[in-house]
């Protein structure tokens, strides 16, 4: 299916489907596996969109798309620059903070996480990410505080809104 989507989308693009073409045939360059070649894409479209036009969330799919063909360097330019253009966006911060435990670099990431718990505190996302990176730096007490927090969060948000089991039997 990702083949049949890339080859639409370049006819589309050849026929004058301008940035949409191009960031759908980026999307299907991912959707295939081509990752190497889906970051170029979507830097080249973050370039020419600047910093009007929503480049960072194409800068931050290029940084994934990065992560992803293991071209850390490459990640981490498309990551900071997202990272400059929306500093408040902590799902920004979570993907790189992702790329960078993948990389081993937990204590980058550590610090990815805590930008992004600045920004949404009560996220167990980020929490079990960062306890995920305590526990590979055994720092088993700073991890288990993280999954507990999480757990914690997560039972009162279901408190609030009631289980959807629970609601099914009423």
């Amino acid at each position: 299916m990702p083949d049949i989507a890339a080859a639409e989308a370049g006819a589309w693009r050849k026929h004058g489907g301008g940035d949409n073409a191009l960031l759908c045939e980026a999307y299907a360059q991912f959707n295939r596996g081509a990752f190497d070649e889906a970051g170029r894409e979507f830097a080249a479209l973050a370039k020419a969109r600047g910093k009007n036009g929503h480049a960072a969330p194409l800068h931050d799919q290029a940084g994934l798309a990065f992560a992803r063909a293991h071209e850390a360097a490459k990640a981490e330019r498309q990551y900071a620059a997202a990272l400059r253009l929306e500093p408040d966006n902590p799902d920004i911060w979570l993907d790189r903070a992702d790329e960078r435990a993948g990389d081993q670099r937990y204590w980058d990431a550590i610090g990815d996480i805590d930008r992004a718990l600045k920004i949404m505190p009560d996220a167990p996302e980020a929490l079990r990410m960062r306890g995920r990176a305590y526990f590979k730096l055994g720092l088993d007490s700073n991890a288990k505080a993280d999954f507990e927090r999480a757990a914690e969060i997560e039972q009162a948000d279901k408190a609030l809104r009631g289980h959807p089991r629970e609601r099914k039997k009423r």
